[in-house]
């Protein structure tokens, strides 16, 4: 479960997509997996070197090209999150989904533009992804001195 959580954050990925992954839609070498009918459709999601690692790790668990990677049921997921969020004293409103928020207000930090965080979390409305960017002024400063030097 733990790696399934964590892949949850490196990739930005909903639940339902990860607890459908199979090795088929892996192609680790290029540093990409595809969803396959999505919540958004079909779509590819760029990979960190984390993910990698934890997706090879996944994968050689599994005996044929479609086993499911994580076979866990979304209930599963929520009852371990749900455990561990009490084990370590977080708010009751701690979730999964929370980790895709958080990761694509650090691919904004980054300096990403609205085009790439897009492609990361598969959004296809602009609106959506300001829904999940939680960024700040001093999230900006930083930037505004790198444009500056161009």
């Amino acid at each position: 479960m733990r790696a399934l959580v964590e892949l949850a954050y490196e990739t930005a990925m909903r639940r339902s997509e990860i607890i459908k992954l199979t090795p088929r839609v892996l192609h680790l070498d290029e540093r990409v997996l595809s969803v396959v009918d999505g919540k958004t459709g079909d779509r590819f999601v760029p990979l960190t070197t984390r993910a990698v690692t934890l997706l090879r790790a996944a994968q050689e668990r599994c005996k044929s090209p479609d086993d499911r990677l994580f076979p866990v049921a979304a209930h599963s997921v929520s009852t371990a999150v749900r455990r561990a969020r009490r084990a370590v004293g977080l708010d009751e409103d701690v979730r999964l989904h929370q980790l895709r928020h958080t990761r694509i207000t650090m691919v904004a930090r980054k300096g990403f533009n609205q085009a790439q965080i897009m492609m990361v979390s598969g959004h296809k409305d602009s609106r959506s992804v300001q829904r999940y960017t939680h960024l700040n002024v001093r999230d900006v400063i930083g930037l505004m001195d790198l444009k500056e030097g161009e």
